[in-house]
This record gives structure tokens, sequence and C-alpha cells, in this order.
């Protein structure tokens, strides 16, 4: 009876949703194309200083801030302070999608920007 109704709720008669309708429900929600913001920080990332920068990829990179203070050999303290100017530099919300746009950088622009340095 619950999974009839939550089934329903969702638009699907007869029970639980299969991962179509899942999944034509979220393209509902958030659309098609990338997220608005994803676009704009892309082009701000050239703002951030080589030391920020680092903090950005490793932000793409899921770790934590421990584990960048490791890695950079820097005080936790000082890791969330560059977040934090990435953050705000890259007009972003949360490191969640500092490490989202990450992620689309190093897929997308940083392979065209070492291909045209190395031509």
């Amino acid at each position: 009876m619950i999974t009839a109704r939550r089934g329903l709720r969702h638009g699907v008669e007869g029970g639980a949703p299969t991962p179509d309708d899942a999944w034509r429900r979220l393209r509902s929600l958030i659309g098609d194309g990338e997220a608005d913001w994803s676009h704009g920080s892309v082009r701000r990332i050239r703002h951030l200083t080589e030391r920020e920068f680092e903090v950005f990829i490793l932000l793409g990179r899921g770790l934590s801030n421990q584990a960048i203070s490791h890695l950079l050999l820097v005080t936790e303290r000082t890791v969330k302070a560059h977040v934090t100017r990435v953050l705000a530099k890259l007009q972003l919300d949360s490191r969640l999608q500092a490490g989202l746009v990450a992620q689309s950088y190093t897929r997308t622009a940083a392979p065209n920007f070492i291909q045209d340095m190395a031509s």
C-alpha cells in the first residue's frame, strides 16, 4: 500500500518508479543543460592564485581540508581560508559546487589548455 501511494505521488501507476521514471523526474527538476552557475565559474578560474587553483583542483578530487593540508604542507586553517576565497572568487555557494566545477574544468578546459600549450 505504501509503495503504491509513493508510486502514485510520483506519477507512476502500479507501484514504485522505474529507473526511467526516476530519470525523467530528475531531468524535469534540473533540466538537460549544465547548471547556470558552472559556466560563469569556469570563466572566473583565471582569477585564482596559484595556491587557490591547487586547492580548487583538489576539491574536485573530493579531498577533505585535512587531506589537502597534508598534500600542500599547510595548516587546515590555511586550507579553509583558500576554500573560502575560491568560493568567493568563483561566486559559488558550497565546496560541492566548487568540486563539480573543478571536475568539469579538468575534463573539458584543462585538456584543451594543455593541448594548446603543446602546439
